[in-house]
């Protein structure tokens, strides 16, 4: 339930006025749509799109509202970069590629950020 506050990421009460939550989904293809439409319907969710698909994430940025985009190559990109874009969230989606997750995972344990992916668990993975 992404209305309850991560024991991980804060230790302390943050102001009740602040009740929303950001999350990244990483990854623009096809299950991106669905999934943010769905997220969408919770009034509180503040949702950022990192991909290389420009048009996908423009399109839903422009489709829904809480909805922003970032462009990131996470492959290529700096980890401190990556690092930055999943520190700002609450809860990361990772719709990438099976083979990706565990740059993702990295990341949000040295920011002690929840991730979540549809993805079965690689022997990389479970190293983590």
């Amino acid at each position: 339930n992404l209305n309850q506050r991560s024991r991980h990421k804060y230790t302390m009460a943050d102001d009740d006025d602040d009740q929303s939550k950001n999350v990244l989904v990483l990854g623009a293809g096809r299950v991106c749509s669905p999934l943010i439409e769905y997220l969408n319907r919770e009034g509180q969710i503040n949702i950022k799109i990192g991909s290389l698909l420009r048009e996908e994430m423009d399109s839903m940025s422009e489709k829904y509202p809480r909805v922003s985009s970032v462009l990131i190559d996470v492959v290529n990109s700096s980890r401190e970069h990556l690092t930055e874009v999943i520190d700002e969230a609450d809860l990361v989606v990772s719709l990438l590629p099976y083979h990706l997750h565990h740059l993702v995972a990295d990341c949000c344990i040295d920011t002690k950020t929840n991730m979540v992916t549809a993805s079965y668990c690689t022997p990389e993975m479970m190293k983590r």
